[in-house]
């Protein structure tokens, strides 16, 4: 250790480097590809996460909302008006909206009367600017989200009818607090004052509403002294609640699962960077053995001749780990421009110093570990190995080759329970990665034994030729199946996760579901409802 702050030791490292650099800079871009996804993946996550905690009132639209089927009980709002400073209700509904100045069949909606004040927190962001304040003008007005301008062909101004009553297009809803655009496409949402909910005549018996009670807190409100009581509520009244810290929760639990998985992949591309940049340092150290041997002739110790190897291969993890996390940074500024559009809060590009600094030092650390085997066969290197005429790792024994693998080991089994949300799927993903490596070095074996044992001599001198390479001395066969099986293995997994989750919400029961479902047919209506699905087939 003392000769790695020997200070000719790192100008041995920056001579000895000066005729194979351009060799080197490939090296280094091994390592830098894995950390700058290790680190775009990580500081995308922390982001989020921040933004979940300065966003989460905002996301909620209020301290606290009570939400049920039935109209909620008048004492349970009593007792919760009088800990808050403001409150108001929203009832939300599906009913058909219909454009008068358009021919266009009437459409699906998503009705929401609310009152005033609503959102506590955040806003509702509309075109133009500051529409929402509309709503509560006594005008009748309403406002319609983009997609029914574009299939309607409306502009504001227009009308629009719900029921019996006619509404004045005030503006284009654009987003809503805690909502991504993902929700307009399952119902488009519709905005209208909730004094003017009686005026249209949908809401009756039977009918199917979400009653909603938004409340803001006063500041001396202690939320956990009122959670006992919520949940009695709960249980006897059959109605939920949501707070802020329920809905961060929840969005958090939503994404955990998405950045677990993704920083497993960054950390695999980093692993497969590892076994790119050991191969390389085995070729770059095997070229280098006669220099290390005549330096022991004049009169380097044992420690000063690695040291000087060990000053480079760390050096190209630190500049790989360095640069990677300058491109993971440059990665990461674009992807809140790309992904902000599908996640119901806003996402900023703040540099995360934890990211990098993981991403700086897993590149050391990786490059060391997959760098080691050679160096310590390095360091067995004697003065009178100079007089050789031919000098091969191969030809160098050491029991301390199985240190490195049992590091490598660990720290994919470490970095999967770190990335896994229990510490038995972790487990259970180390393992299962360590387990295909495994399966790719004993095939890579496999493959060289059988041509050592089985190659025909039929063959013509070229096949031969080319086929006895992979198993004489100093090939990279193991390393080069190793590295390409890796690689396989990720692309693999990518494609067979994306395939899971678009099986999990695609129809794949070949067109047997419905086209249309119909519910709450009363007995006596049966008849009438079989009678006008066969006349329209």
């Amino acid at each position: 250790m003392k000769s790695f702050f020997d200070i000719w030791c790192w100008k041995m490292a920056w001579r000895d480097s000066r005729s194979h650099r351009t060799r080197l800079f490939l090296f280094l871009s091994c390592i830098s590809l894995g950390v700058a996804a290790l680190v775009a993946l990580r500081a995308f996550g922390d982001s989020v996460r921040e933004g979940i905690e300065e966003q989460s009132r905002s996301m909620l639209g209020s301290d606290l909302v009570l939400k049920s089927r039935h109209t909620l009980p008048e004492n349970i709002i009593k007792r919760l008006q009088g800990i808050s400073a403001e409150d108001n209700r929203e009832w939300r509904f599906a009913s058909m909206a219909k454009f008068p100045s358009s021919k266009e069949v009437p459409r699906l909606v998503q009705v929401r009367g609310v009152e005033a004040g609503y959102p506590f927190y955040g806003e509702v962001e509309t075109v133009p600017a500051g529409a929402a304040s509309l709503l509560f003008d006594g005008q009748h007005h309403a406002l319609i989200e983009e997609s029914l301008q574009l299939q309607f062909g409306v502009e504001i101004g227009d009308k629009l009818r719900l029921g019996k009553q006619d509404f004045i297009i005030g503006g284009i809803i654009k987003s809503l607090p805690g909502e991504s655009i993902m929700f307009a496409e399952l119902s488009p949402r519709v905005l209208i004052p909730f004094s003017d909910i009686g005026n249209t005549g949908l809401i009756g018996f039977g009918s199917r509403v979400l009653y909603r009670h938004n409340f803001r807190y006063k500041k001396d409100t202690i939320e956990k002294d009122l959670l006992p009581e919520l949940k009695e509520a709960e249980i006897e009244y059959s109605l939920s609640y949501e707070t802020v810290q329920d809905r961060q929760e929840r969005i958090d639990k939503t994404l955990a699962n998405l950045f677990h998985f993704l920083n497993l992949v960054a950390f695999i591309a980093l692993l497969l960077g590892g076994i790119g940049i050991g191969s390389a340092v085995r070729v770059h150290i095997s070229s280098k053995l006669k220099n290390a041997a005549i330096l022991r002739c004049l009169g380097a110790s044992r420690q000063q001749s690695f040291a000087i190897y060990f000053i480079q291969s760390f050096m190209l993890g630190l500049c790989g780990g360095i640069c990677g996390a300058v491109l993971g940074c440059l990665m990461q500024q674009a992807m809140p421009q790309v992904l902000n559009a599908f996640m119901p809060l806003d996402i900023s590009s703040e540099l995360s110093l934890s990211a990098i600094a993981l991403g700086i030092s897993a590149g050391v650390v990786i490059t060391l570990l997959f760098s080691i085997t050679p160096l310590i066969k390095l360091n067995r290197m004697t003065a009178l190995d100079s007089l050789r005429s031919h000098l091969s790792m191969d030809h160098i024994k050491t029991h301390w080759v199985w240190l490195p693998r049992i590091g490598c080991v660990t720290l994919i089994v470490g970095f999967s329970v770190l990335s896994a949300e229990k510490y038995t799927i972790g487990l259970a993903m180390g393992a299962g990665v360590c387990v295909a490596l495994l399966m790719l070095v004993f095939s890579a074996w496999l493959l060289m034994l059988c041509i050592r044992k089985t190659l025909p001599q039929l063959l013509p001198f070229i096949w031969r030729q080319g086929l006895k390479n992979l198993y004489r001395p100093q090939n990279q066969t193991m390393t080069l199946i190793t590295a390409l099986g890796t690689g396989t293995f990720l692309i693999a997994v990518l494609y067979l996760t994306q395939a899971n989750i678009l099986n999990q919400v695609r129809q794949t029961d070949q067109g047997k579901n419905p086209n249309i479902v119909l519910f709450d047919i009363q007995i006596d209506q049966v008849a009438g409802v079989d009678e006008l699905l066969k006349k329209n087939d």
